[in-house]
């Protein structure tokens, strides 16, 4: 996931302004003496959160504290911390555990700058200046904007950046990696306002806004911006090098824009106390078309009613946390006091919430990256239409194809790949398997003596030998994915389960839908003339086309079945007595004779 390169405010008011009501005050804290190292919350000016370590550092005049990720304090005083030089610090920015500070005091020139990498080090600017509005660190430069005008630092020597001497008033800065480019606003100069350096080809790009004092500035992972201003205050989105038309808002505070972590198209907005104006104030979330959500005093747990300082704290990928200072402004309508606070939120952990049909009714179940679905039997799967849910901003695609929710047909007779861009700009894909829930035996083997059994509808047949014992039989059977196979209740192991079939047994499949079709299960002994002779019993013909008679040399009874079990024909044969028997119509030709305790099978030529 994109990380920013700094977040800062440096020192000078950032206001928010929401219009969204929120119930998740617990989300809301705030830091005091009593909780944190913090003894004045009212001199911190500048917050700022180290995007790699996640540490977030707070310029505080004479202090600067570090909250690490871990939960722990540091504390740099000035006049203790050794090459902590400044006067007072008001700005500070962090990248990769390498913090800068800078100092605002109005009626006094430095040419000063202190870096921390360890230890504290002093750095001498080109110039003079009063206050320092903003800092960007990258791997390989360090920019600067100052009331002097704009500088950047590459560990050795400063160069000054400007733009047809119009960049006079710098009061923030943005970097992004991916395209090597510097976002920059001014303060107050007529049109422009918002520029764009190219740090390799070291050229401009003025973009004419149509506010006149652009406060803040932030890019995006995809190299587009927003920026927010106040006078004339709203919110814009530069998107492909285009402005787009402004969102009025309450005064933008100087550098008072941070990228989301959770989400690569949003940022959150510092704005002040909208004085009795109709337009959104406090703390805005911002997505390059409207306020997503707004926050202030008024609507939710906020204490303080404008924002000097922001920053966004990435706690894992589904949480962050913004940090605040607030403070009180000159007006009697709002709360009085500084206040250091946090304001923590989550998205959705997962890309796709829900996925299923309703023509035909069709669950599917999501497991990782798998969506599996059954259909009822004769369901036709080349023009399904899926619903789904996914969190807010989302983008789903079929190859390049925009899917919308109960709208869009995909042809699911093979598996479908669905792609998630979630709210950060990461993309998942999903492969859906929906098959039909059907309840069929598809092939039936018994493992000893390795014989095929015959399948033909719901009838299961086989010959074995009379040698083999029938009372403990082991099966290799496979049947339709999603289905559940069970005799006497007993759900079935294929090669593992064993059954008694001297008596038929049925076989119950129950499809993934719960649909259940019976399989009659019986099998028949193969017996050889020296075979029958030897059990006192012939059998003429075998195979037989009208008839078929049966002479046994002791008295026995002799019961003949259907394949299925059903009970066709029953005599009594006395010793020597050859009983004669029609032959039943019988679908598959085959019926199965009883006599005394063995089975003997005859087969019908039709």
């Amino acid at each position: 996931m994109y990380k920013m390169t700094q977040i800062s405010s440096c020192g000078l008011l950032v206001f928010l302004f929401l219009n969204f009501s929120f119930s998740n005050a617990q989300e809301w804290s705030s830091y005091n003496p009593d909780n944190s190292p913090v003894k004045n919350i009212s001199a911190v000016k500048d917050i700022a959160v180290d995007p790699i370590t996640q540490d977030v550092w707070l310029a505080a005049d004479q202090t600067v504290y570090v909250k690490k990720n871990d939960g722990t304090w540091m504390t740099f005083e000035i006049g203790t911390a050794p090459g902590l030089t400044l006067t007072a610090v008001s700005c500070v920015s962090a990248h990769n555990g390498i913090a800068w500070v800078g100092q605002y005091v109005t009626n006094a020139l430095t040419d000063k700058l202190c870096y921390y990498d360890g230890t504290w080090h002093t750095v001498i600017l080109p110039v003079s200046y009063y206050f320092i509005a903003d800092i960007e660190i990258s791997e390989e430069y360090v920019w600067v904007a100052t009331s002097s005008g704009l500088f950047q630092y590459n560990g050795s020597a400063w160069k000054k950046l400007d733009y047809q001497e119009k960049i006079k008033a710098p009061t923030a800065i943005s970097w992004n990696k991916p395209t090597r480019k510097l976002w920059v606003s001014n303060n107050c100069v007529g049109t422009g306002n918002a520029f764009r350096y190219d740090v390799d080809a070291d050229t401009w790009k003025e973009f004419a806004l149509p506010q006149n004092c652009v406060h803040a500035i932030q890019v995006l992972p995809d190299g587009n911006a927003y920026a927010g201003s106040c006078n004339a205050s709203s919110v814009s989105a530069i998107i492909n090098d285009q402005p787009s038309s402004q969102f009025q808002t309450a005064c933008f505070a100087v550098d008072g824009m941070s990228l989301d972590p959770l989400n690569a198209r949003q940022v959150w907005a510092g704005t002040e106390y909208n004085y009795g104006q109709a337009v959104p104030f406090g703390l805005l979330l911002y997505d390059g078309n409207s306020i997503v959500k707004s926050f202030n005093f008024r609507n939710s747990a906020m204490k303080g009613g404008s924002i000097e300082s922001i920053a966004v704290q990435k706690i894992n990928e589904t949480t962050a946390t913004v940090w605040l200072k607030t403070f009180q402004s000159f007006d009697t309508n709002y709360p009085t006091g500084s206040f250091l606070e946090t304001y923590t939120y989550h998205i959705s952990a997962s890309p796709l919430n829900s996925f299923q049909f309703t023509n035909p009714q069709i669950i599917a179940t999501i497991n990782g990256s798998e969506v599996k679905g059954w259909a009822p039997l004769n369901t036709d799967l080349s023009s399904l239409k899926a619903v789904f849910t996914v969190p807010d901003a989302a983008v789903v695609k079929v190859g390049d194809v925009v899917q919308v929710s109960g709208v869009t047909s995909n042809d699911f007779r093979t598996p479908v790949i669905y792609t998630v861009m979630n709210s950060a700009g990461i993309a998942t894909n999903f492969t859906v398997n929906i098959s039909i829930a059907s309840n069929s035996i598809l092939s039936f083997r018994f493992r000893e003596p390795g014989v095929d059994a015959s399948i033909q509808g719901n009838e299961i047949t086989a010959a074995l030998p009379s040698t083999v014992d029938r009372s403990q039989l082991v099966t290799d059977f496979t049947f339709s994915p999603g289905a559940v196979v069970k005799v006497n209740g007993i759900t079935q192991q294929s090669g593992v389960s064993a059954n008694d079939f001297r008596t038929p047994v049925v076989y119950s499949v129950s499809s993934a839908l719960g649909e259940i079709k019976n399989y009659n299960a019986i099998v028949s002994v193969v017996t050889e003339v020296d075979d029958k002779e030897r059990h006192e019993l012939h059998i003429f013909p075998n195979p037989a086309k009208d008839h078929f008679s049966v002479k046994v040399n002791s008295s026995m009874q002799l019961l003949l079945f259907s394949v299925l079990g059903e009970e066709l024909d029953s005599r009594t044969a006395e010793a020597g007595q050859e009983v004669f028997f029609e032959a039943p119509k019988t679908a598959n030709g085959i019926v199965i004779l009883k006599a005394g305790d063995r089975y003997y099978k005859v087969l019908l030529i039709r």
